[in-house]
């Protein structure tokens, strides 16, 4: 399952389309049915039929938040306002279906640096073609090689603002 239910609910745009309590229900369990068959399929083009059997969402309801189109919207919008809790799993999964580039912390970024040492990473605010990657010396100690766009690379060390801003995306 790539997300509960409660993930969504302290999103300002899932809050201002689900005020009352029956609504919150049905459109969380929707948005909880629509990543999961989005992840199956691969995109965000997920069977009108299949989606409304699935969930249980009626065809007014599901017309009332702007069809599939709108429901990809808001598991987008909603994915973007509470990338802060995303594990790097779901980051991952959110890739496959076509939601990419979830800006993420630093740490997070240095965390999926570790799991996958082929994975680089650059900050929205930097030019194009820079980017770090994690690498080990001998002793297993790691360091982040700065490359810039003009193809040199040299050992990078975060500052203040690379760990208080999360504008970090995935590469590859």
């Amino acid at each position: 399952m790539l997300f509960t239910a409660e993930f969504f609910t302290s999103c300002p745009t899932f809050q201002h389309y689900a005020r009352r309590e029956k609504t919150r229900h049905s459109l969380s369990e929707g948005l909880v049915v629509f990543a999961n068959m989005a992840l199956k399929v691969g995109s965000l083009k997920v069977p009108k039929g299949d989606f409304m059997a699935l969930s249980g969402m009626s065809e007014r309801t599901l017309n009332y938040y702007g069809g599939i189109k709108g429901i990809s919207y808001l598991l987008r919008k909603t994915a973007s306002e509470g990338r802060s809790r995303l594990n790097a799993e779901q980051v991952e999964n959110l890739r496959k279906i076509g939601i990419g580039a979830i800006a993420l912390g630093h740490l997070d970024a240095l965390l999926i640096m570790k799991e996958d040492p082929e994975v680089a990473m650059r900050r929205d605010g930097w030019p194009a073609g820079c980017f770090v990657m994690l690498e080990s010396d001998g002793s297993g100690d790691d360091f982040l090689v700065f490359t810039s766009a003009t193809g040199g690379s040299e050992h990078y060390q975060m500052s203040l603002a690379d760990m208080t801003t999360a504008d970090w995306v995935r590469l590859n």
